[in-house]
């Protein structure tokens, strides 16, 4: 995380006009001073702008323009989500975040666009950094062989991305029903609290009435335990699902990248192949005598031989950036992505776990005891936390 920026994307609000509305994201990068507001659909629009100019690069993926699924809050959540990976992506790319393109997307509030469409490419320290790096850059003798290879992983690799993403889906759902079963549980208790209030009894009064409040105090804490449990879904929905969901969406535009390679190269044989053919004609008109027509395709030949010099540049551009900012490095990409991802979710968890102890702890106290006194003469939780540690230890070990 180390020198990374990190971008915000968050204040959703919706604009109405005379046929429809729309809503805008406040883009926020601290670390730069950047603040602006966004619509989708000027994401959409900066990154076909960047897809057009860094030819051969994989832009990172934006969020899906619809979800079906949840309701509108979690909608916008899940979007701005999509976004804030999406930018940090692409600050993460030392080419793309010196882009002037780049720069009028997160600083300029109005007319970014035309702004964007005027920044010249020449004057773009990260679009010359990268031509310069792929006119420079030498592809293995094996290239074909290694780009076989890459299909088969990767074809592999998106099974198994969609696997996690079906498993982490089920615990999301699971922790979604334990969250409103415990819920159901909290409201038994209040309800069975309230009869039991009304039962009459002789006994000490201060003791009945000590007796309420500490049960007042136990609902609230389950309450409380209830809201945690609630976070949950939304913890793993967001730290982790929509991490795995955009870097499957990474995969599958790999898999179009070679597919479009591919049909450059398929192109580059027709081309190829109509030179052949132009040249063969024209030899055989100059061996007939026919000087003219032999000229007139002499100047086909030349209009060809610019076609074809397009073509095969296309096809090194589009294999040159493939193996110089996917091949080379995509194994790094993957472990800085899991690392950042599993980082987050750890640190939220962390964060949770301490409310929640301190929640516990205030609780032990208003019924008049120290945590510590339980954890002592508890001989059950203790064999219950040896043997956990036990357990993690030999895991640890094992790993």
């Amino acid at each position: 995380m180390e020198g990374s920026i990190k971008a915000v994307v968050n204040d959703p609000q919706t604009t109405k006009g005379f046929v429809s509305s729309h809503v805008t994201y406040l883009v926020h990068i601290e670390s730069l001073g950047y603040a602006v507001r966004r619509r989708y659909n000027d994401f959409l629009k900066f990154h076909d702008l960047l897809s057009a100019r860094f030819g051969g690069m994989i832009i990172p993926p934006l969020p899906d323009k619809v979800i079906l699924q949840g309701d509108k809050q979690q909608f916008q959540l899940l979007r701005m989500r999509g976004m804030e990976i999406f930018l940090c992506t692409v600050m993460k790319n030392a080419f793309l975040k010196s882009d002037n393109i780049v720069h009028c997307f997160l600083s300029k509030n109005d007319g970014w666009e035309s702004a964007a469409k005027k920044a010249e490419a020449g004057e773009s320290l990260g679009y010359q950094k990268w031509t310069e790096v792929l006119e420079h850059y030498e592809l293995p003798e094996n290239t074909e062989q290694l780009i076989g290879s890459l299909q088969t992983k990767i074809n592999l690799l998106e099974k198994v991305q969609e696997k996690m993403i079906a498993s982490n889906l089920s615990v999301i759902k699971t922790a979604s029903i334990y969250g409103k079963e415990l819920k159901k549980w909290c409201n038994t208790m209040f309800e069975a609290q309230k009869e039991a209030d009304k039962v009459e009894t002789t006994g000490n009064t201060d003791t009945r009435a000590d007796h309420q409040e500490k049960m007042k105090n136990t609902m609230n804490a389950f309450d409380d335990m209830t809201s945690f449990q609630n976070f949950q879904p939304a913890v793993e929905k967001l730290l982790l699902h929509e991490v795995l969901r955009f870097e499957l969406k990474q995969i599958l535009e790999l898999k179009k990248h070679i597919k479009k390679r591919d049909a450059l190269m398929d192109a580059n044989k027709r081309e190829t192949n109509k030179l052949s053919t132009l040249e063969m004609e024209h030899l055989r008109l100059v061996q007939r005598g026919q000087p003219d027509k032999a000229e007139a395709v002499n100047v086909k030949i030349e209009d060809q031989k610019k076609v074809l010099e397009k073509s095969t540049l296309a096809v090194n551009t589009m294999t040159k950036g493939l193996f110089f900012a996917e091949v080379d490095d995509f194994w790094s990409r993957k472990i800085d992505s899991f690392q950042n991802m599993m980082g987050e979710f750890a640190a939220t968890q962390h964060e949770l776990s301490k409310r929640q102890a301190e929640m516990w702890k205030n609780y032990v106290s208003k019924l008049g005891y120290d945590v510590s006194t339980f954890l002592k003469n508890d001989v059950v939780l203790e064999k219950i936390i040896e043997k956990s540690s036990k357990e993690a230890l030999m895991k640890n070990y094992k790993s």
